[in-house]
């Protein structure tokens, strides 16, 4: 993703208006996905970072079709060790990369076993947050 860079030099306010850090704006996208391009001699590494989603797939997608036209004989990567979730659209797209040859970090990020061992960890984890909340109420806590 990349990041919009402002002008260096801010304009002065007027009286009550916002800095234009604060304001929202239409050019500032989502920060809940980015990821980064790593190019190196014997590997193309796309670290991917935050949650995937389908909104983010054409722009992936599209710096893939670019970069896969560099990559030649070197290994490709994506590095899912910080991709924190993904909804149907985006696991779809990276078991497709994975169909067209990509490596994964970690290497078992899409083996079955491990994606349910992830899945039934959040559960309970989840559960054990209600129960938590569950008892603090019943103690009177907040």
């Amino acid at each position: 993703m990349a990041e919009v860079l402002t002008q260096n030099a801010e304009p002065e306010l007027q009286h009550g208006e916002e800095p234009r850090a604060n304001r929202p704006t239409s050019l500032v996208r989502s920060h809940s996905f980015k990821y980064y391009i790593h190019d190196s001699v014997a590997t193309l590494r796309f670290q991917l970072v935050g949650d995937l989603r389908a909104t983010n797939l054409a722009e992936l997608n599209g710096s893939w079709e670019t970069a896969r036209t560099t990559l030649g004989l070197r290994r490709f990567v994506l590095d899912a060790i910080q991709l924190y979730s993904t909804d149907a659209e985006g696991r779809s797209w990276l078991v497709k990369m994975k169909d067209a040859g990509a490596a994964f970090l970690p290497a078992t990020y899409l083996d079955p076993a491990t994606t349910a061992v992830k899945v039934q960890a959040e559960s309970e984890a989840v559960c054990l947050s209600i129960l938590g909340r569950l008892m603090g109420m019943i103690r009177g806590e907040r």
